[in-house]
């Protein structure tokens, strides 16, 4: 009987290999001509969408918004990778970052979920919000493991209903969301 962690890295594991195929068909059919905000999903990509929707949001949100344009691309200026994919975080919240890091050789993987029910604007804010958690702990050498993730957190963060959170992610975030509705707007006139 496997364990429920091994279970779950199974599914991650099986995630990413779907994550590299769709993100290599992405960019095959992006056109050559003009550069595509596609790029971040690419399979060398530091951010990687699960689904088709969580890669156009994030393409779209990086095209509408040099703030979260930015934090991608400081993301992928270090040794880490963050898979986004949809699902239930609970505790009432509408996007987590998991607190769980996988450590390879190469990289440390981090994962965060979205609620997918959630307004383009809010998901792109939140998933902003969460990317800024994760250049938080990427941008640290030293944290390598969990117990290392919340020692920084215990540091850095506040506890705000049972989960830790920091005011750089409450900002980005909101950053974020309007430039995003800005550019939602400017593409209606």
């Amino acid at each position: 009987m496997k364990s429920s962690s091994a279970v779950r890295a199974a599914t991650w594991t099986a995630r990413v290999i779907l994550v590299v195929s769709a993100s290599a068909q992405v960019a095959a059919r992006a056109p050559q001509s003009a550069p595509s905000p596609l790029h971040v999903m690419a399979p060398d990509a530091r951010v990687r969408g699960t689904t088709s929707r969580v890669v156009a949001l994030v393409a779209e949100g990086t095209a509408r918004s040099k703030t979260l344009r930015t934090l991608v691309d400081e993301i992928g200026g270090t040794d880490g990778l963050v898979y986004i994919a949809e699902g239930n975080c609970g505790h009432e919240v509408h996007a987590c970052l998991l607190f769980s890091i996988t450590k390879t050789p190469t990289n440390r993987v981090l994962r965060i979920l979205i609620d997918p029910s959630r307004s383009d604007a809010d998901l792109v804010a939140a998933v902003a919000h969460e990317l800024q958690h994760a250049f938080e702990i990427l941008s640290v050498s030293w944290i390598q493991t969990d117990a290392a993730m919340a020692l920084l957190y215990r540091r850095i963060g506040h506890l705000d209903r049972r989960r830790y959170e920091t005011d750089a992610a409450i900002k980005i975030g909101d950053a974020v969301r309007a430039e995003f509705r800005a550019g939602e707007a400017a593409a209606r006139q």
